[in-house]
């Protein structure tokens, strides 16, 4: 392995050690960076939450929905939920950078499911690809379907900037990337009984069960397509 050694430095395996012998580790320095970036995140989130908050207010008197009022500590409430709504993306995107940059690291062990066992490296990377799929159709399918339709609807398109529904596909990209992984995390770490014993099919059977989680990921979604009603019949007929 090649690596850069600075003048005060002696690399020692994965830690460095400076002159006055303390010993560092390059993965706890990066964690504690991106953990610094986490803690940041609430600025911008609150920040666009009191944005649509104050489009929510405009929406409201708009409508005669004026009796429908909350207090301080519902308002703060509010503001909170829609600033926590808008942070789930952007911890997203540190944690996809974060495990990114994990993937150059030296990683020791074996990750043993039902399935298979394989490397810790093999379910980063699939973690990795799979939020970047979700996201990916989340933005495009949302600004097709959401953006279009609801905010239109709505009459509140004209009145959002663009870095405003950006956040929103942001959003809402996030809740189903947590569905999405929810759904196959669960499936390829699930314990089988005792009772059943699979042979190890190594990497090769961690890979299926990958396959079968996107597959019971894709069925939610043709489920959910099929309930859904006519274009021109109201959102209420939702069975």
């Amino acid at each position: 392995m090649c690596c850069i050694v600075k003048k005060k430095y002696e690399w020692t395996g994965g830690e460095k050690q400076n002159s006055k012998g303390v010993t560092t580790n390059p993965e706890n320095t990066l964690a504690s960076v991106f953990g610094i970036l986490a803690l940041l995140a609430v600025i911008p989130a609150l920040w666009m939450g009191g944005r649509m908050f104050s489009h929510l207010t405009a929406f409201a008197s708009k409508n005669r929905l004026k009796g429908q009022r909350f207090d301080r500590a519902g308002k703060v409430i509010l503001w909170m939920a829609l600033g926590g709504l808008f942070m789930l993306p952007l911890l997203d995107i540190l944690s996809w950078l974060q495990s990114l940059l994990g993937l150059f690291a030296p990683q020791e062990g074996r990750m043993a499911t039902s399935w298979g066992i394989t490397s810790p490296f093999v379910l980063a990377l699939l973690t990795l690809l799979l939020t970047a799929m979700v996201y990916a159709s989340g933005i495009w399918f949302g600004k097709r379907a959401v953006a279009a339709s609801i905010f239109n609807s709505a009459g509140t398109a004209q009145n959002l900037s663009r870095l405003e529904k950006t956040f929103i596909l942001l959003a809402i990209a996030s809740l189903v990337n947590q569905m999405a992984r929810d759904i196959v995390l669960t499936f390829v770490l699930f314990r089988l009984p005792d009772q059943i014993q699979l042979p190890d099919y190594g990497t090769m059977g961690f890979l299926a069960a990958c396959f079968m989680g996107v597959i019971l990921v894709s069925l939610t979604v043709i489920i959910l397509y099929n309930h859904l009603p006519d274009e021109n019949a109201s959102l209420d007929r939702i069975p």
